[in-house]
């Protein structure tokens, strides 16, 4: 057994011992902290005792206090000391072109850059990268692997990528670019139907977007209006301000509320939505988060848009940075976005108000999702059969 899958069965079974733990605590309420405090004590006494090798305690206990944190959200995490000083420095101009989620402990590509060094190297979406420069991305929260991603443009970095379609690990090495794009990317398509792509609704050029989306509807006015929001994903509300007056309406956006706290509440100028299509669709499924999220459910409630595709991934809480003592840090998930409604979106994502799901007819479409959302535009849109039956 090679030493990093080791290292990888030592940081699951302390993984596992945190998550029993807490599960223990959510369910004994009132009978002491004793008793499921205890199990943990016998998951650790059990693999020191017994596992096929000498332990490291000092790894075996990061992986509990990693594990933990990872299991309540893929933005909180155990940082040890010098860990935290990643997201303490001023964030780096160059970018791989590439979107990453946590998901299973591992982060997996979501988004690709037309034209990106990612793509360049064969990078797709799927893949798995267990590593960043020679650093393990297990457990990593989604903050810190954000901040992995991103250097000075013209440097060059090693990333360890499990391909999804070949089952292969291998080794890419990227350059790090300029970024600088407008966020967005507006088609006509067959139908006719206008396609807004959200990618990145933190760089999106609101004046770019302005006058392309006014563009289209001069050229098709009847065009029902597709929104995709998969692949979009950021942790800062404030970023939707810039959308304000273009497909989102001004005045409150969010509210952050936090436990036991006063709400803060993001708020745009007050200033009219753009004239949108009466037929509006917004594309979700499970690359759709944080930020992203916002946007389909404010869509959705202050647009009258249709969410459609699949479940998104059901992030919504924001990152406080709290110190421990001796140096270490932990990454809390302290605030929780909600739309003025109060609607939030954590854990469970958003539902779609229609489940799409590609059929063999659209299997080799560059984009299944897409095509199958594209042909029930197409023929209508009928709400009958929304969701699936139970």
């Amino acid at each position: 057994m090679s030493p990093s899958s080791r290292r990888r069965l030592l940081f699951g079974a302390a993984a596992l011992a945190a998550v029993v733990t807490l599960a223990l605590a959510a369910g004994l309420p009132g009978r002491g902290s004793y008793r499921y405090l205890n199990v943990f004590q016998e998951v650790w006494g059990l693999t020191r005792a017994n596992y096929v090798e000498p332990v490291n305690e000092a790894e075996l206990l990061e992986g509990a206090y990693r594990g933990m944190l990872a299991s309540v959200d893929a933005v909180s995490s155990y940082l040890e000391p010098g860990e935290e000083k990643l997201l303490a420095e001023a964030e780096p101009a160059g970018v791989l072109g590439i979107e990453l989620l946590p998901a299973g402990g591992i982060p997996v590509v979501v988004r690709i850059e037309p034209g990106s060094t990612a793509e360049k190297q064969g990078i797709g979406i799927g893949d798995q990268v267990w590593k960043v420069g020679g650093k393990s991305t297990r457990l990593v929260a989604w903050p810190v692997l954000r901040r992995m991603v991103r250097g000075t443009p013209g440097a060059t970095v090693d990333l360890e990528v499990l391909d999804a379609k070949k089952f292969d690990m291998n080794t890419r090495t990227l350059t790090f670019e300029a970024g600088g794009g407008k966020g967005f990317t507006l088609s006509r398509l067959d139908g006719p139907v206008i396609a807004l792509h959200l990618a990145d609704p933190a760089t999106v050029s609101a004046d770019a977007l302005r006058s392309e989306l006014a563009a289209a509807r001069v050229a098709d006015p009847a065009a029902p209006l597709l929104v995709d929001l998969r692949g979009a994903a950021g942790l800062a509300p404030r970023d939707l301000v810039r959308l304000s007056g273009v497909v989102l309406p001004g005045g409150d956006l969010l509210r952050l509320a936090s436990r036991g706290g006063a709400d803060e509440v993001v708020r745009a100028p007050d200033l009219p939505r753009a004239e949108l299509p009466a037929k509006l669709f917004v594309l979700v499924d499970g690359t759709t988060a944080g930020t992203g999220e916002a946007v389909a459910a404010l869509l959705k409630e202050r647009a009258n848009g249709i969410l459609i595709g699949r479940p998104t991934y059901g992030l919504a809480g924001l990152p406080e940075l709290i110190p421990l003592s001796g140096g270490a840090h932990v990454l809390l998930s302290t605030r929780q976005m909600r739309t003025p409604s109060g609607t939030t979106w954590s854990e469970k994502g958003l539902e779609p108000d229609k489940i799409l799901t590609p059929g063999q007819q659209v299997a080799k479409a560059a984009d299944p999702l897409l095509e199958t959302a594209l042909r029930w535009i197409r023929e209508g849109a009928p709400m009958a059969a929304a969701r699936p039956a139970a």
